[in-house]
């Protein structure tokens, strides 16, 4: 069960504000592919709710411009090719 599946809903938000975070989120648990869940805070900007280590991408394909499973998987093939393992653990 996932937060979509639990009545959450996803809502497209500007790449700006939330790549950095997304990004900081995380590096700060070692992840390469993860879903970084975040909501709206008091201030006009977001929250890290949760970093999934298996995540859905439902949520991000339904706003997306790209295919979200064709980036994540040549981003993967990219590392890989080039002797990069760190992203296996």
């Amino acid at each position: 069960m996932n937060n979509l599946d639990s009545g959450g809903r996803s809502l497209p938000a500007p790449l700006g504000p939330v790549a950095g975070i997304a990004v900081a989120a995380a590096k700060a648990v070692d992840g390469f592919l993860v879903g970084v869940d975040l909501v709206p805070d008091d201030r006009d900007g977001y929250a890290v709710l949760e970093v999934n280590s298996t995540p859905g991408l439902r949520g991000a394909d339904q706003h997306a411009r790209a295919d979200v499973y064709t980036v994540a998987a040549r981003a993967m093939a990219r590392l890989l090719t080039a002797g990069d393992h760190s992203a296996i653990r």
